[in-house]
């Protein structure tokens, strides 16, 4: 927030923190002196309404009219209805053993905050905040205790302290001009410097000591006032009273007091008119000193004014503002204002254990009786008071009186709620009392009663039927109106009647009435029918004031709304509870918040008077006999003299008191103050684009009428009207166009809309860079870029298609191969055991062989890239020990490394490097990067490899030194299936996908990969993974592993041998027709062979046939070969036949599933046909010896033999056995 203001507020609006009590004629005199001082208002400041601290050591009034308040804590700045804190600058706090003290001084505009400890703080405007500007600690180097700072006619500062008067020019000239004297205040006075000191009173010229009073030698001077109208000088001694200084001769008189009130310290004087003084007692609250009549009286202090809240004597602080309001900072209860201005209104209240005040302070009704007395009527009963004797007389105690009247024989009659109606003479005195059951009334619960001029009584109640009775109570006539707000006479023949749901005028003679105004009339017009007062004219108009719908004059001739009036307009409230013409025929309203003067255009609020703004009650008003107005309320009743009021002219000078920038750091804030408080002060703000955004603050102060001073704003040019009248003084604006603007503000008056002061600023919002014509050049050059950069993304688009068609292309195409490759393979490998071949057949059988084994790696390497590209591949995330397989990686290439003349170095660290990856994964990015460094690194170069590691990352480096990368085409590496030039132009096999399966792989292990190259110099990948603390995880060599595996599993020649007949069945099923027809071929020499094209003729063809062995292929159309597998093992009749599976599927997850399916074997395509001949071999051989076993076992059982059953695990652990055999071993071992 950007701010030349930054202190934080605490607001007292609304009169929420504020507490004000109006006392008006309160007469304090402190018995036994005969003057007396009127005080209209107690407003108190403290801790609850936002004070730092109760307290309160100092005070000050600034230009503006703000008061500025010293406390324990810092400083506080009230300007009627704010009250900011603000620290100080290096602030320590001290208990209250230390004493720290913070006292204010004000010089030409300067405001000093002193402390006791000696650090000088300034208040800057700038930054709306006190700077320490010197401490005297530094410039005395010791301990210093500062009690008041003086700056003289030179520019000096006088500083008194405990150890002396100190005169400060600079640093380095400050020196004592009283050395040694505890100096507890100073004051310069016709050209003399006058000390205060524990000592007496010194006086000084051109600083030295002149003079010394001889009356005051060896006494404490607490304080001192120069009263230039007197020519005198007022000295406030710690325990010895007040004194008097005559400056013409100077001489000394002390002013005496008839009790021992003078005999405690006086830490302030001030004066309060040209002939009274205010003395401030630490412990006796505040006296008022008569200088013409040499008299004191006490002024105020806790004891004899507990109304006022007064809830501390011991005064430290007073001051006398530019209005007369005396200020009172006490140690403990923080800050009192007290008014000396005569207030044009009285509050008459119920005062505690006093029988001579008001009963209650709910008001109700309020009459004037023939003789005079003001009869109010309460919750409580009723009170009446006797203007003349001031005295209270108390009626119908405990009773709620809601209404009064005086009938023509000199009685009164009381409307109650629930109690009927009384009938009382002027001394209150009960005559008689009606209710409903003596059947006039038609209900007990009364709101409104009056008389005619006949002498009818008119009854109205909320709950029953309006009713006419006779003088003598009888029942003269029963109307059906209920719900009765208030009763009024028109004239000598016609009543109004005031509802909840419009209004009645009733003809009295004929008892004939009209119904105007209700509620499905008012509707149409959107205004409220819930009428409570009404006032006739003369003519054929009525003032109705309603409950939420404010004040309206209605023409009941031609039933139509004049006059609408409500808060918008001026009205305090739209509850209008009472209305009353005054002498000179104004209207006046009480309303739910206040009252209010209607005049022909204009309406006034009196609210800005303190203690008129309350809650007053319905028709509870009143016109006296000589002209006062008295309205009741909830909380007593307002008197007052409408002469008396009159809309004061007062002044509050209208003054910007900050300006906020919004969403800005602090630091920017702190750079942009100074520049912002300038531009304020010139009153031509300019602000860049992003700095649209702000806040005005504003304030007219004047104490007095705090509550009367209401702001407009409108910012022209961007405002199309002028804001709604609010007393809070601010102006908020977010997200202004560029542009000219013109702030412009108001003060006005909330009691008639007049305005009090207004001022304005210019403000420019400068145009955002992005809308200069240099960025509008930008603007044409980017769209450019962007017209370019999307056609080259059409054209990337459409490579990348070509690209991944070509993908698919040549990866169906490895699909499609995989089975030519097996029928290729596998009969050169047949004929390479032929007998008789020539040297040269050989050689040509070995060439076919090896191409066939490129072919067949080409193809796998394009399987790995669909399932990484389509991220098919399972990720196995586990802990993998980067040195160990690192090592074998570079083991695997040895024997590449030296076919071609290659040197392979492998740098790993001592400690053990771990990521969390997939061990195959990892194995095929490395298997590419290798492949990629041996086959493009000429004979004699060389091949390193290196691990790092850091706490938290991995690096693996492969570099080489062969043909490298062009600079030009690097940019496609990663990207496309792509080979460089050089890479083409090397004859090595390849085809584009390598680098991008790498790519692909890395970004699955959340890794990143990235290379430097050049060409003819070599090339260095980098790969990085997160590095763990995990333990790895062992793995067995899988190639190690499958060697193995076939070498268990290939029979010794005596099971070939035992195999030669064909009694045995070998069923296979293989949609392809040359390899099923090859196979067939193939196998038909040794056993009986049934082929079929699906899964489907296989199952059929065991529903009547056992063959002793299946061979499937899996990926077959209808039901693929790993559930036909699955069929066939969970069948119990054909559970125990072998199957072996045939598959292109060469991935860890498809070797898996078929294992789980049951399948006793699998092997990928393209195969060896000497292995899977010699696995067929050895599983009817396995499974021979099996069934010979359980044969001779169920034999020897037979004949009653024991045989040990441990022979059976023994069986099914041989070393040729597969899984599948296995798990049907143990299923015989469980049913034997």
């Amino acid at each position: 927030m950007g701010d030349y203001t930054p202190t934080s507020l605490k607001s007292t609006k609304n009169g929420l923190f504020i507490t004000v009590v109006v006392m008006v004629f309160l007469f304090l005199a402190q018995k036994g002196y005969g003057s007396q001082h009127v005080i209209s208002e107690v407003l108190r400041i403290d801790n609850s309404t936002g004070l730092s601290s109760q307290k309160v050591y100092s005070l000050a009034e600034d230009a503006s009219g703000a008061i500025w308040i010293s406390t324990k804590s810092g400083v506080d700045r009230y300007n009627g209805r704010i009250l900011k804190n603000y620290s100080l600058e290096g602030d320590s706090f001290y208990g209250d053993r230390a004493g720290r003290i913070i006292q204010l001084y004000l010089n030409e505009g300067d405001l000093y905050a002193y402390e006791s400890t000696g650090k000088i703080h300034k208040y800057t405007p700038v930054y709306d905040s006190f700077i320490l500007t010197s401490n005297l600690s530094d410039l005395s180097h010791s301990d210093v205790v500062l009690n008041k700072m003086l700056v003289s006619s030179d520019n000096s500062i006088l500083y008194a302290t405990n150890d002396g008067l100190f005169k400060y020019v600079s640093d380095k000239d400050y020196r004592p001009i009283l050395p040694g004297a505890a100096v507890n205040d100073i004051i310069i006075a016709k050209g003399y410097l006058f000390a205060a000191t524990s000592s007496g009173l010194k006086i000084m010229r051109d600083d030295h000591a002149v003079k010394d009073v001889g009356l005051l030698k060896d006494t404490k001077i607490q304080s001192l006032y120069f009263d230039e109208e007197n020519d005198a000088l007022y000295i406030g001694a710690f325990n010895k009273g007040l004194y008097k200084l005559d400056l013409s001769d100077f001489s000394v008189a002390q002013i005496h007091a008839t009790n021992s009130l003078l005999h405690k310290p006086i830490r302030s004087i001030v004066k309060l008119s040209p002939e009274r003084l205010a003395i401030g007692i630490d412990g006796s609250g505040v006296l008022a000193y008569n200088v013409k009549a040499n008299s004191l009286a006490t002024f105020v202090n806790t004891e004899l004014a507990p109304e006022f809240s007064f809830t501390g004597n011991g005064i430290y602080a007073l001051l006398n503002d530019g209005q007369g309001n005396l200020w009172i900072g006490s140690y403990t209860g923080g800050v009192t204002m007290v008014s000396l201005s005569q207030s044009p209104i009285q509050i008459i209240t119920h005062i505690k254990d006093n029988p001579n005040s008001l009963v209650n302070n709910n008001v109700n009704y309020i009459i004037e009786s023939s003789d005079g007395n003001i009869w109010y009527a309460t919750d409580r009963g009723i009170s009446i008071y006797n203007p003349r004797t001031g005295i209270w007389k108390n009626s119908l105690s405990g009773i709620v009186v809601v209404s009064l009247c005086e009938d023509g024989n000199g009685n009164v009659l009381a409307g109650c709620y629930g109690d009927g109606v009384y009938r009382m003479d002027l001394s209150g005195n009960i005559k008689g009392h009606w209710t409903q059951s003596d059947g006039a009334l038609s209900s007990n619960y009364i709101f409104a009663i009056q008389t005619d001029c006949h002498g009818k009584i008119w009854v109205g109640s909320p709950h029953g039927c309006l009713v006419a009775l006779n003088s003598d109570g009888s029942l003269y006539h029963r109307f059906e109106i209920d719900g009765v707000m208030s009763i009024s006479v028109v004239d000598e023949k016609r009543i109004g009647v005031a509802t909840g749901n419009g209004f009645y005028i009733i003809d009295a003679d004929t008892n004939s009435y009209n119904w105007y105004a209700n509620f499905q009339e008012q509707s149409e017009h959107d205004v409220s029918a819930y009428i409570i007062p009404m006032m006739f004219t003369k003519g054929t108009t009525v003032w109705l004031g309603t409950e939420g719908g404010g004040l309206n004059l209605y023409d009941y001739k031609n039933r139509k709304i004049i006059r609408e009036i409500k808060m918008s307009d001026g009205l305090p409230s739209n509850d209008i509870y009472g209305l009353v013409h005054d002498d000179k025929g104004r209207l006046w309203a009480s309303t739910g918040n206040g009252l209010a003067i209607i005049g022909d255009s204009t309406v006034s609020s009196l609210n800005f008077i303190n203690g008129i703004a309350r809650e007053y009650n319905k028709s509870s008003i009143l016109r006296t006999s000589n002209g006062d107005l008295i309205f009741g309320s909830t909380a007593g009743a307002v008197r007052l003299s409408p002469d008396k009021i009159s809309v004061a002219e007062y002044s509050a000078p209208l003054r910007i008191s900050r300006f906020t920038i919004d969403g800005i750091s602090e630091e920017e804030s702190a750079k942009i103050i100074p520049e912002l408080f300038e531009m304020l002060q010139n009153r031509n703000i300019v602000l860049s684009a992003s700095h649209n955004s702000f806040d005005v603050d504003f304030e007219a102060i004047n104490i007095d009428y705090r509550n009367d001073i209401a702001y407009q704003h409108i910012l022209e040019g961007y405002d199309h009207d002028w804001s709604e009248m609010t007393m809070d003084g601010n102006a908020r604006f977010r997200n202004v166009p560029p542009g000219n603007y013109t702030l412009k503000i108001k003060a006005l008056r909330k009691s008639d809309g007049r305005v009090i002061d207004e001022t304005s600023i210019d403000i420019t919002v400068e145009e955002p860079w992005w809308n200069t014509i240099w960025a509008r050049i930008c603007y044409l050059a980017i769209i450019a870029f962007i017209i370019y950069f999307i056609i080259r993304y059409k054209w990337y688009q459409l490579r990348k298609e070509h690209d991944e068609d070509k993908i698919r292309f040549f990866i169906n195409t490895a699909h499609d191969i995989r089975t030519p490759l097996s029928l290729v393979m596998s009969p050169i490998e047949e004929l390479k055991t032929q007998d008789g071949l020539s040297e040269k057949a050989k050689y040509l059988l070995d060439v076919a062989g090896a191409n066939i084994r490129k072919l067949n790696a080409v193809t796998a390497q394009l399987l790995d890239f669909e399932k990484i590209d389509s991220r098919k591949a399972k990720v196995n995330i586990e802990p993998i020990n980067l040195n160990y397989l690192l090592s074998e990686e570079l083991s695997c290439f040895n024997n590449v490394g030296e076919k071609r003349g290659i040197t392979l170095h492998l740098q790993v660290p001592d400690e053990q490097v771990v990521v969390s990856a997939d061990r195959h994964l990892l194995e095929l990015m490395l298997d590419n990067l290798m492949s990629n460094a041996c086959k493009y690194t000429n004979q004699g170069g060389k091949v390193e490899v290196s691990l790092t590691a850091n706490k938290s990352k991995a690096v693996i480096r492969i570099t080489d030194n062969g043909i490298g990368i062009p600079e030009k085409e690097q940019k496609n590496i990663f990207t496309n299936v792509y080979r460089a030039e050089n890479a083409r132009a090397s004859q090595e096999t390849g085809n584009g996908f390598g680098l991008l399966q790498v790519k692909r792989i890395v970004e699955m292990l959340n890794g990143n990969i990235g290379f430097t190259s050049k060409e003819n110099a070599g090339t260095t990948f980098t790969i990085s993974f997160k590095r763990i603390y995990d333990e790895p995880v062992i793995h067995w060599n899988p190639n190690n592993l499958n060697e193995a595996l076939n070498e268990i599993r290939i029979p010794s020649p005596v099971v070939s041998a035992v195999s030669e007949s064909k009694d045995e069945t070998l069923l296979i099923v293989e949609d392809n027709d040359d390899l099923r027809n090859y196979l067939t071929a193939t196998f038909s020499v040794e056993y009986n062979v049934v082929s079929t094209i699906s899964a489907e003729d296989a199952l059929r063809f065991l529903e009547n046939h056992y063959p002793d062995i299946i061979i499937s292929d899996v990926m077959m159309p209808g039901i693929q070969g790993d559930e036909l597998c699955s069929m066939i093992k969970n069948n119990p009749d054909t559970a125990d036949i072998p199957v072996i599976l045939l598959t292109a599927k060469t991935t860890h997850d498809a070797i898996v599933n078929g294992i789980e399916k049951g399948a006793d074997d699998y092997i990928a395509k393209p195969f060896s046909l000497d292995i899977l001949k010699s696995k067929v071999r050895g599983m009817l051989h396995n499974r021979k010896r099996i069934r010979e076993y359980l044969m001779r076992l169920a034999l020897m059982r037979a004949e009653g033999d024991v045989v040990e059953v441990k022979t059976i695990p023994q069986i099914v652990e041989e070393p040729t056995l597969t899984e599948g055999n296995r798990t049907r071993h143990l299923l015989i071992r469980l049913l034997i």
